[in-house]
């Protein structure tokens, strides 16, 4: 049986994989800036992240029910993504995430540590 502590752990584990990486929080954050967005918005709003990691991080994202992609049958295809519940409930971490950065880190030197 496991303790309490290990389930804890494996649960924080879980949801560091999921948002831990240099571009998911970012994507959500965007998100919740408005309520859809295409590729192209995320991409120039996200800044400095390429195509494939965009896409790829956005699957992830989509398989993990944060956000969902909605095709329209149009031509030219259109394509728009949202959060969910799920990706709306992650909303005060993303908040929380940002005002501690905001108290404790100076930004300058964590974009750019040769400051």
């Amino acid at each position: 049986m496991h303790s309490v502590s290990e389930s804890c752990d494996k649960s924080f584990v879980a949801a560091a994989k999921l948002i831990g990486d240099k571009w998911s929080l970012q994507i959500v954050h965007s998100l919740a800036q408005s309520e859809t967005q295409r590729f192209n918005e995320l991409q120039e709003t996200v800044g400095g992240i390429c195509p494939g990691t965009l896409s790829a991080r956005l699957d992830q994202l989509e398989k993990s029910e944060i956000i969902v992609r909605q095709v329209f049958a149009e031509v030219p295809p259109r394509v728009e993504y949202r959060l969910t519940a799920k990706g709306i409930a992650l909303l005060p971490v993303v908040k929380a995430l940002k005002d501690w950065s905001s108290q404790h880190l100076e930004t300058a030197r964590v974009l750019d540590p040769a400051h």
